[in-house]
């Protein structure tokens, strides 16, 4: 449940010492105090979920940072403080609305990076790979030995079991033959044994 804090003239002298001793520090709307930013942010953030998850009427906590240059804050005039922490929450607050809206707003008016057309695409790919075709990595399709063929996966997973044991099962077609030729007559054996079991 969110329970915005009756600040009483107390809360305004520790928080004087607060920022005597801290610098700057983050005070949330249930009275709260942190060090950082992200602490106050996320005590927001949790608050506000569970108001929402429990349906209650009031579902926002705000947080301002208060800074010991510019303390706006005095010792003896506690309405003066109330009106101006008031202040500060709705000041902040908007700010930072403001900010997130510009941000979302740029992140609209900026066009898109693929500016080229359907052409200069393709004249763009064509001109990377050189016009050689990709290596294809289909398992099904085959792997020749000797008179024999057997399929890419199967061929991998026997030269794995047989010969290497480091021989990667995503090998493309063109390496595994090239693997498969490279091999001496008593490994072509073993991998045969494998692959007519």
């Amino acid at each position: 449940m969110i329970t915005i804090a009756r600040f009483q003239q107390r809360f305004f002298i520790d928080l004087a010492k607060m920022v005597s001793d801290y610098g700057s520090v983050w005070v949330v709307e249930d009275g709260n105090v942190y060090r950082t930013e992200k602490q106050a942010r996320d005590r927001c953030t949790d608050k506000t979920k569970l108001a929402i998850m429990n349906k209650e009427d009031e579902t926002n906590l705000r947080y301002i940072r208060v800074d010991l240059k510019g303390f706006p804050f005095k010792k003896s005039e506690y309405a003066y403080n109330l009106k101006k922490i008031q202040e500060m929450f709705d000041d902040q607050e908007m700010a930072r609305r403001r900010a997130v809206r510009n941000d979302a707003e740029a992140i609209l008016n900026t066009k898109p990076a693929l500016s080229m057309s359907d052409d200069e695409a393709f004249a763009h790919v064509e001109s990377v790979n050189n016009g050689a075709a990709p290596e294809v990595t289909d398992a099904s399709e085959m792997i020749k030995f000797g008179d024999s063929e057997f399929s890419l996966e199967d061929t991998r997973v026997a030269l794995r079991e047989t010969v290497d044991p480091k021989f990667s099962l995503r090998t493309g077609m063109v390496k595994t033959q090239a693997a498969v030729d490279a091999l001496s007559q008593e490994d072509k054996e073993k991998v045969l044994a494998v692959l007519t079991k």
